[in-house]
């Protein structure tokens, strides 16, 4: 049996055609698999920036000093006068 040029064309063709569907099968899937973690992430770093958020908060609140310093002050100027100082 003598191959010839035409036979491998078709039969180049079916394996091309074959290989490009498969291919395109694995391309659409793991694209689909990336892009559902890529959304995964995205919720997840918008959850980190919220807890990163409100935890600053709560620290610069509890570093903000000023108020119980100025209450601390009001209380021993009357202590001062309360003993003659």
């Amino acid at each position: 049996m003598t191959l010839t040029e035409e036979y491998l064309d078709k039969a180049l063709a079916i394996v091309t055609k074959d290989l490009k569907t498969y291919v395109d099968k694995k391309f659409d899937v793991t694209n689909k698999k990336l892009g559902a973690s890529v959304d995964k992430l995205d919720g997840r770093i918008d959850d980190l920036v919220a807890m990163t958020s409100r935890r600053f908060d709560e620290i610069e609140r509890k570093l903000d000093v000023k108020d119980r310093v100025e209450k601390l002050d009001k209380r021993m100027d009357k202590f001062e006068r309360a003993i003659n100082i």
